[in-house]
């Protein structure tokens, strides 16, 4: 443990902030590039464990925040993820970084699999921590596209006309649902409160309303989807039900690798970091 807090402090020395058009980057350490990009209102702090584990492994990390999260200035834009995608596509080839894995948690999950079949050439791997190509579908596998834009322009409406304090509220009962320890809980509603409004509204539209799974078989690199469901069991989810859904959502992904975790929740790498350490070291080191 003393070993990890030190290389955690000198990493931390070490680490290199940049900034992009659409987000902002920390790199630390040396070797094989890994992009870690967090989820909604979320900042690279989600990774920093990641970030440690992986420095030591060999790894170089750039740990991605998105415009607006994190405290930092949000993009003048109406498709933030659509532009982040192609800035991190932009990053990889202005840094000359070498066929990096491409690794994102939830929403950033989302975009690393947008960012695989629209640049098929640029990821070695990927690796996507509870994101999915639909996320609509799986809460509701017979949805429309006009009944997935009519639900979230109404979820959105509600995020807008809440005060600060119920802003703050809903993004604590998502947080605690989705999180198990208390201290994680907090940590991260310390970022949580910190996003743009605008960001988090624009984001958490542009994913419910994007349908990647048409354009998967696309995807050349050997993907890795890390899910979990142990959040859901008290509505009836079981790990057969979760995996048969969380299939259904790459139908023409050649490269796919599924393995679901039963005892986190939302936020495996911070429920089950052991677990979720041994599955990322045995994909890249291609077990």
């Amino acid at each position: 443990m003393l070993k990890l807090v030190k290389f955690c402090f000198f990493v931390l020395l070490v680490s290199v902030a940049i900034q992009a058009a659409s987000f902002t980057v920390e790199v630390s350490g040396t070797g094989k590039p890994v992009i870690l990009i967090p989820g909604l209102g979320c900042s690279s702090e989600v990774w920093n464990e990641t970030v440690a584990h992986l420095n030591m492994e060999g790894y170089q990390t750039h740990a991605l925040t998105l415009a607006g999260f994190g405290g930092t200035r949000a993009l003048s834009s109406d498709r933030l993820l659509a532009t982040v995608r192609e800035d991190v596509a932009s990053y990889i080839r202005d840094k000359h970084l070498d066929h990096p894995v491409i690794v994102g948690h939830s929403l950033g999950g989302f975009l690393a699999l947008w960012l695989a079949e629209t640049n098929p050439d640029l990821p070695s791997k990927v690796i996507s921590v509870e994101g999915l190509p639909y996320i609509s579908a799986i809460l509701n596998p017979a949805i429309t596209p006009e009944a997935v834009q009519t639900n979230t322009i109404a979820m959105l409406k509600s995020f807008a006309s809440a005060n600060d304090d119920q802003f703050k509220q809903l993004q604590r009962q998502s947080i605690e649902a989705m999180v198990s320890a208390p201290a994680n809980v907090e940590r991260e509603m310390k970022v949580a409160t910190t996003a743009d409004r605008g960001a988090f509204t624009e984001a958490m539209l542009e994913m419910t309303v994007t349908d990647l799974r048409p354009d998967l078989k696309k995807i050349q690199a050997p993907t890795l989807v890390l899910g979990a469901w142990i959040a859901y069991k008290e509505y009836g989810a079981t790990h057969d039900s979760s995996t048969q859904l969380y299939t259904a959502q790459f139908p023409n992904a050649p490269s796919v690798k599924l393995v679901m975790s039963d005892t986190a929740k939302h936020f495996i790498q911070l429920d089950a970091p052991d677990w979720f350490y041994n599955q990322v070291d045995q994909f890249l080191r291609g077990k």
